[in-house]
């Protein structure tokens, strides 16, 4: 069985680096100049563009309507239709918001709300319509797609700084020192030349970055010293991080800095 699983390491481990044109002896070339992947990114609109309108702090959604000659009866009505998709007396400061309005009856009358649309998050949007007199209300979930990048970069002062040197987000420093908890101090035995390089996966929504998903394979080079990684998955199940040489896990019974 364990042999069955350093075969599958192995033969993950060889992919996983494929993906980014890397050896599968090492991620890290002593003599490669640091350089992190380039993403083209499509024109975006900014999201205040498009959602113009803002919940304050200290503020309610029918408040805010209000201000915006929003009918107390429009308000009720709509939140009301909305209510099995979105409960929006729990709605949170920060939420932005677009209004959709007809055309009024007479020049006198009030432009009436024939729709509004709210930005929850990159992947979530509520959108409510009124369609024959009757408001409607449904959920909009945007598809997260998933990229594989890499990153790397050189200590010159700090494990951070040089995440930030290398247009990384620094909070992936934090999973890198977690892989290598059991193999490296992080607290004492960082030095000036330590190289790292992690394969990560990132959540991109519309061609705009979302999140982090998984690092699939990472190494740190401490001292002179080599220690690899490389995620081990079953069915899209994450069960650790492996040696890609002989399989074995990174886990120890110590940890080298324990909290």
């Amino acid at each position: 069985m364990k042999k069955q699983k350093t075969i599958l390491l192995l033969v993950t481990a060889t992919f996983v680096l494929s993906l980014v044109g890397l050896g599968s002896h090492y991620l890290i070339q002593p003599d490669v100049e640091t350089k992190t992947t380039e993403i083209t990114k499509p024109v975006i609109i900014p999201v205040e563009e498009l959602y113009p309108y803002v919940i304050p702090k200290k503020s309610t959604l029918s408040s805010e309507l209000r201000k915006l000659n929003v009918s107390s009866q429009d308000i009720h009505e709509f939140v009301t239709a909305a209510k099995p998709v979105y409960d929006f007396s729990k709605i949170k400061p920060g939420v932005r918001y677009e209004l959709y309005h007809g055309t009024p009856a007479t020049l006198e009358a009030q432009v009436p709300l024939v729709g509004a649309k709210f930005y929850l998050s990159p992947v979530e949007m509520v959108e409510i319509k009124k369609v024959n007199n009757e408001w409607t209300a449904h959920k909009i979930t945007e598809e997260v797609a998933t990229q594989v990048i890499s990153f790397q970069g050189i200590v010159s002062s700090t494990l951070w700084e040089s995440a930030e040197n290398a247009k990384m987000d620094p909070n992936l420093i934090s999973d890198l020192a977690e892989i290598f908890a059991w193999q490296v101090d992080f607290a004492r035995e960082v030095r000036v030349n330590d190289r790292w390089r992690i394969v990560v996966e990132q959540k991109v929504v519309k061609g705009e970055p979302y999140g982090w998903g998984n690092i699939l394979a990472a190494e740190y080079e401490n001292a002179g010293q080599l220690q690899s990684a490389v995620l081990y998955q079953v069915a899209g199940k994450s069960h650790g991080y492996y040696n890609p040489k002989d399989g074995s896990s990174l886990r120890r019974m110590f940890l080298k800095s324990p909290q």
